[in-house]
C-alpha cells in the first residue's frame, strides 16, 4: 500500500471516528475537535465545557483485528512529541481496528521505556496490550470523566 493510500485511509477512519464519538458522547457540554495541522501530534481536542479540562486523543486506525496481537504500535517521533507537545496535559493514545475493537491507554512519560522495533524503515514503540483499556464504553466513559 503506498505513503499516500495510508494516509487517505487513516484520514477517512478519523472522520468515522469523530462521528463514533460524537454519537456516543451525545453532551452539547463536550466539544470534540478534530485537530487540522498535518504535523499534528494529535488527532482530537476534547473540551468538556462545564469543567473547562480538555482531553487529547492519538488514534491509530488498523486494518488488522488487534485482538490477536499482545503489542500495539506507534511511531518512536509520535511518541517522543507527544510527550514535548502535551507535556502534563491528558493524552489518549487509542488503537482501533475495522473489527470494533478499541484499546487506549493514558500518555504517561513511562511509555517511553517500552520495546521498540523497527517497521518499514520507521522506528516504532511496542506498547504493551497489558498497559491498555478496551472498549469504546470504557473511552466514552474516560472522556466523560474530564
Amino acid at each position: 500500500m503506498s505513503v499516500n493510500s495510508l494516509l487517505k485511509y487513516g484520514l477517512n477512519e478519523e472522520i468515522k471516528f469523530l462521528k463514533l464519538l460524537t454519537t456516543k458522547i451525545n453532551n452539547d457540554s463536550i466539544i470534540i475537535k478534530k485537530t487540522e495541522g498535518q504535523f499534528c501530534c494529535v488527532d482530537y481536542i476534547i473540551t468538556n465545557l462545564m469543567s473547562s479540562h480538555s482531553i487529547m486523543i492519538e488514534l491509530k486506525s488498523r486494518r488488522v483485528n488487534l485482538s490477536k496481537y499482545n503489542d500495539f504500535l506507534i511511531g518512536y517521533s509520535k511518541l517522543n512529541n507527544i510527550s514535548t507537545e502535551y507535556n502534563n496535559k491528558m493524552v489518549l493514545l487509542v488503537w482501533s481496528d475495522i473489527y470494533e475493537n478499541v484499546y487506549f491507554c493514558e500518555y504517561k512519560n513511562n511509555l517511553l521505556l517500552s520495546k521498540t522495533t523497527t517497521i518499514n524503515g520507521g522506528k516504532c514503540f511496542l506498547i504493551n496490550k497489558s498497559d491498555t483499556e478496551n472498549g469504546i464504553s470504557k473511552l466514552i466513559n474516560k472522556i466523560l470523566d474530564i
